[in-house]
């Protein structure tokens, strides 16, 4: 209900406005130990190698909770901004890194994760003339799926169902085009093995199977919220793993080093980490946070 609140004004509210709704929101819902932030709570101890009661990760977890609000807001202002205005808040370093990638003609896997908003700031690749394709987590109810995804595809972001998309992501990148990936989470429960802040965990094995059989580079790239609405997007090297060993070995090693860019990344800023499901199996003696009853819906956050 308040999402749907948020949805229908949002978009018409001074986003001075806007974010210092969004803020207090986030407040309640920390205040409320909701689901979302005992999950971020969960993760953010990993991350900072301390009890999920330590204050700073409290802190951390509250963090996210507010970025995550403000992403929200700038989400549902996509629709009225315009093209100019959105790119003026958006700063982008390592751009060379991409372009040479994508110059090489075997389409480009750019991996990231929920860090920042890639939501919004994805949307420069459509606007700097890419033809790119993100495969997106499913949100119920389905009338709020589609509003989203038409925001998320604003400027010519092509958005497909994660489940269903090996084969258009292989057309999409044999055709020279660009596949985003978002792979910090194991969502489908059948990754590979990787250490990730120095515990092991599983993550999504498709950037190495896609880099693999088409050769495109897989180029980590990433977003922090700025200071009064901006933000700032940095393209990384491509990755590089040794051509030794059997298939198994090769995507083991690409998986590591994308766990590694992963890592860096929310090291910079871990509050910028909004990922509101368990990224680690729980401790033996751990009481583990229930999923909800559609582990797809916004209700997570």
């Amino acid at each position: 209900m308040l999402f749907r609140l948020g949805m229908t004004l949002a978009p018409w509210l001074p986003r001075t406005l806007a974010y210092a709704a969004a803020r207090a929101f986030a407040s309640l819902l920390a205040s409320a130990r909701t689901r979302g932030y005992r999950v971020a709570a969960a993760n953010q101890a990993i991350v900072h190698s301390r009890p999920a009661a330590d204050p700073g990760v409290r802190a951390a977890a509250r963090g996210a909770l507010t970025h995550q609000a403000l992403n929200y807001v700038d989400l549902l202002q996509l629709g009225r901004l315009p093209a100019a205005t959105l790119l003026q808040r958006i700063e982008v370093a390592g751009y060379e890194h991409l372009r040479r990638a994508y110059a090489a003609g075997r389409g480009v896997l750019i991996v990231s994760g929920h860090i920042g908003n890639l939501d919004v700031v994805g949307q420069v690749l459509a606007l700097r003339g890419h033809r790119a394709l993100v495969p997106v987590e499913p949100i119920r109810p389905p009338r709020l799926f589609q509003y989203v995804s038409a925001l998320r595809a604003r400027y010519g972001l092509t958005l497909v169902p994660a489940e269903k998309a090996l084969r258009p992501a292989l057309r999409t990148l044999r055709q020279g085009g660009i596949v985003v990936l978002i792979n910090d989470w194991d969502r489908q429960s059948n990754g590979v093995p990787v250490r990730f802040f120095s515990r092991e965990t599983r993550l999504p094995a498709a950037p190495a199977i896609l880099h693999l059989r088409t050769g495109a580079p897989i180029v980590p790239c990433f977003v922090h919220r700025r200071p009064g609405g901006r933000y700032a997007a940095w393209a990384e090297p491509p990755i590089h793993v040794a051509a030794t060993g059997g298939t198994e070995q090769r995507i083991l090693a690409i998986m590591q080093s994308v766990a590694a860019s992963l890592e860096a990344a929310i090291r910079r800023d871990p509050t910028q980490w909004v990922l509101f499901h368990p990224v680690w199996p729980p401790p033996a003696n751990a009481e583990p946070v229930p999923e909800p009853a559609d582990r797809s819906s916004v209700g997570a956050f």
